[in-house]
């Protein structure tokens, strides 16, 4: 029996281990974003953004650093929080109840 990851989950999986990898010398989190977003897409989520405002900078480094030393919940929290607003955001758009 193989164990499946909630595609979420999966997404923030791939996106820590692309950028701990670090493979090319320059894109590499825009990389990791684009994978991450056609990973989401795939299993049916909108397209999420990953904003660098200094704010969320800050917790995306500190959670990511936590998900690289073994603690891997903070990050997928903080991944999943970004796929809830997108989520939220898209229906609210789609009903045409509010423009966010």
């Amino acid at each position: 029996m193989q164990l499946q990851l909630h595609p979420v989950q999966y997404v923030a999986e791939l996106h820590q281990r692309f950028v701990t990898i670090h493979p090319f010398i320059d894109g590499n989190g825009r990389t990791a974003r684009l994978l991450l977003n056609f990973a989401l897409t795939q299993a049916g989520y909108p397209v999420i953004s990953v904003s660098p405002t200094p704010a969320k900078r800050e917790k995306y480094l500190n959670a990511l650093e936590e998900a690289r030393n073994g603690k891997p919940d903070k990050f997928r929290n903080f991944i999943s929080s970004i796929v809830k607003f997108a989520i939220v955001s898209e229906t609210f758009r789609r009903c045409g109840k509010i423009e966010l």
